[in-house]
């Protein structure tokens, strides 16, 4: 039997890697483990008959990993054309705005305030510019590896609405079929919430089994007994109802996800 370990980034060092190295560790001799990239793993048609598929591969996918890159781009600058495969990516523009153009033929400006979406699934390209030639960008762009792999690929953009998510969590984010929001092919759930000074809230898990990722895009506030700054992250997996108490004016981003 040969088993293939994969993960979003194989960085050394990373969690990921070692988790994977961890794994190894623990099977027998007879068993080959080699540890690959998301982008490497073999595509199989979930078409084919059961006898049709190699029998030496089984993957093993560390479900919904997730990367979040808080990213300034100066003015006229961006990420030229490059390839993404089998990854969720979202991004979201907290300041200025983004020209996207991808081999999908999909060409928009995202501005601050809206919410964008691919599923690269079998492969895309794309391209992410900031669409000022005098202001900077701010932007949070989010990878999620998906519930399946090999999918068509899709775009999907939105505007999230200011007046829906005051001392409220507003979803922006949903799986495929959700309706009044982007939708992507995993079982995670993103909110957000503009929260006045001295205002609690509660945010209740969708999925009991589900982790929860909290970042604080700006301002202060406690989540139980530690208190948050701009940009500081904090995730629980074993409250199903999680109180925030607002120190000032806050803007915090929730991301619910799967644990296994």
């Amino acid at each position: 039997m040969k088993i293939i370990g994969i993960s979003g980034s194989l960085r050394e060092g990373s969690y990921n890697t070692a988790l994977l190295k961890a794994v190894k560790s623990t099977l027998p001799n007879n068993v080959q483990f080699e540890i690959n990239s998301i982008d490497k793993i073999p595509m199989y048609n979930e078409d084919l008959d059961a006898e049709e598929k190699p029998e030496e591969v089984v993957l093993l996918i560390e479900i919904a990993t997730i990367v979040i890159n808080d990213d300034i781009i100066k003015p006229s600058m961006g990420f030229g054309m490059h390839p993404h495969k089998n990854m969720e990516i979202i991004s979201i523009p907290l300041k200025g705005s983004l020209k996207h153009k991808d081999s999908m033929g999909n060409q928009y400006v995202i501005h601050a305030g809206e919410v964008q979406v691919m599923s690269a699934g079998t492969g895309v390209s794309h391209s992410e510019y900031n669409n000022s030639t005098h202001d900077d960008v701010n932007l949070l762009q989010i990878w999620v590896i998906p519930k399946s792999l090999g999918i068509r690929p899709r775009y999907g953009q939105r505007k999230i609405n200011k007046d829906h998510r005051r001392n409220i969590f507003k979803p922006i984010v949903a799986p495929l079929g959700t309706e009044g929001v982007v939708n992507i092919n995993q079982d995670a759930y993103f909110s957000i919430a503009d929260i006045d000074a001295g205002t609690t809230i509660e945010y209740e898990k969708t999925n009991k089994q589900n982790g929860v990722y909290f970042f604080l895009i700006k301002g202060s506030l406690n989540i139980g007994k530690l208190l948050l700054f701009k940009r500081d992250g904090m995730g629980i997996t074993n409250e199903d109802n999680i109180k925030i108490i607002s120190q000032e004016k806050s803007k915090l981003l929730c991301i619910e996800i799967p644990m296994a």
